[in-house]
């Protein structure tokens, strides 16, 4: 009994493995899913997920704004668009180019001007300088668009028609206009001259310029100041026979300077306001000893820089450029020390340390920029569209030269108008800033 029990055990076996060999998967065939009862937890990898994409810039501003200068052949306004091409692109900042003749090529510029206003995506134009031609072809531009913000830096109003004439033709077509203020100019020179140490200032007044107003009220306003702080003032006329013959110029003045220093003192100042030669006014003032605070035109390139040869060398060799006109308008920081640094050791030398000033930046540069700023800010509506706002105009010059810079509204007795009453322009800013001294 107990051998047959062992037998059909081993039977059933036997065919239990044979049963599971017919089930075995073939070579290629998918194993079969066996299903329990029992639930279990597997790891599932998660889906891919798409990488996240870089967020654009968002645009600086809508549209597009226009800046107009000068040709790089005619004048260094060329320059000071650059930074503002460089900041936000080509395709947002436009700029184009006075004709070389601008003085009789009003048509020229009224195609200009035409063309710009013609794209409807262009929101604000900025002219450096305003000549005489830009009021004729802004009027055109308001008779189709009323919503282009225009900004005259360095308008011409001396030409044509009386002053106060060409003021409120200037004002009927332009939101913004930014001028250096000759009044405060003529006073603070003085004032800084005082500051150098000055007991004597010297002032030339060249013949050739005497037709023009706004030097006249100038030297009127030095001697003034000088009266109102007991300097003794010199008023010397140049003799018109050497107009127009540089070396009898510089002759001229460099015997003066030396004369005049031996019979004043060291601590005489000289201003001149004819700026064509103001490298021969500083060269002269530095080998005599005396007191320079201020060039016919007040910032470093008309001067200071064509003074000291080495200088503007060293310049084009610090920005790899060969144009003083792109260095103009690199920030302040930028030049303003290095040209410091470069200043000091041919001063000391000289022993002219704290006897030297000047403005710190090239004022037509700082209007483009600033002047450009501020209508991207308008654009944006960050200061109102009616008036300006006289603090955030103020600050983005501040921040570009470097000092304390003074905006004062225009009125009709500025410069001189024999007539004035006293009417106050404030969208018309006049503008002057401290001065750095070479020490």
């Amino acid at each position: 009994m107990k051998r047959l029990i062992i037998l059909l055990f081993t039977a059933c076996l036997a065919i239990s493995f044979s049963s599971c060999a017919d089930r075995q998967p073939t070579e290629g065939s998918t194993p079969p899913v066996i299903e329990s009862e029992e639930s279990y937890d597997t790891v599932q990898e998660p889906e891919p997920q798409p990488e996240p994409q870089p967020e654009s810039e968002p645009e600086p501003f809508p549209g597009k704004i226009a800046i107009i200068t000068t040709m790089p052949t005619g004048d260094f306004c060329y320059y000071s668009a650059m930074p503002i091409i460089e900041k936000y692109g080509s395709s947002k900042v436009l700029h184009r180019t006075l004709p070389l003749l601008y003085s009789s090529d009003a048509e020229e510029i009224i195609n200009i001007v035409a063309e710009l206003g013609a794209d409807i995506d262009v929101k604000a134009i900025v002219v450096n300088p305003a000549v005489m031609g830009a009021n004729l072809a802004f009027e055109k531009l308001r008779e189709l668009r009323k919503d282009i913000y225009v900004v005259y830096c360095a308008p011409d109003i001396s030409y044509g028609e009386t002053q106060q004439q060409a003021v409120d033709r200037t004002m009927q077509t332009a939101d913004l206009v930014i001028s250096s203020d000759e009044n405060n100019i003529a006073s603070s020179n003085v004032r800084q001259a005082q500051k150098l140490g000055a007991e004597t200032f010297v002032h030339y007044s060249v013949q050739d310029y005497w037709w023009d107003s706004t030097k006249l009220r100038r030297r009127e306003l030095v001697k003034q100041t000088c009266n109102d702080l007991s300097i003794n003032f010199i008023d010397v006329k140049v003799p018109e026979s050497i107009l127009g013959n540089a070396s009898a110029f510089t002759e001229f003045f460099r015997n003066d300077i030396y004369d005049r220093v031996n019979k004043c003192g060291k601590n005489t100042a000289f201003f001149c306001s004819y700026s064509g030669l103001d490298s021969v006014f500083i060269l002269s003032a530095v080998g005599a000893g005396a007191i320079y605070s201020q060039s016919g035109y007040p910032s470093y390139f008309y001067g200071i820089v064509e003074a000291f040869y080495e200088i503007e060398v060293g310049l084009l060799k610090h920005f790899k450029t060969d144009s003083i006109g792109y260095v103009m308008g690199k920030p302040y920081l930028s030049y303003s020390e290095f040209l410091m640094s470069k200043a000091k050791p041919l001063l000391a030398r000289e022993d002219m340390l704290g006897r030297l000033s000047a403005w710190p930046v090239e004022e037509r540069f700082m209007y483009t920029i600033a002047a450009a700023e501020y209508a991207v800010k308008w654009i944006n509506g960050e200061v109102p569209k009616e008036g300006v706002d006289v603090d955030v105009l103020k600050q983005l010059m501040e921040d570009f030269a470097g000092v304390e810079v003074y905006l004062t509204p225009y009125t009709d007795e500025y410069p001189y108008t024999e007539n004035g009453t006293g009417e106050t322009y404030d969208n018309f800013l006049m503008m002057t800033m401290d001065y750095i001294t070479f020490e």
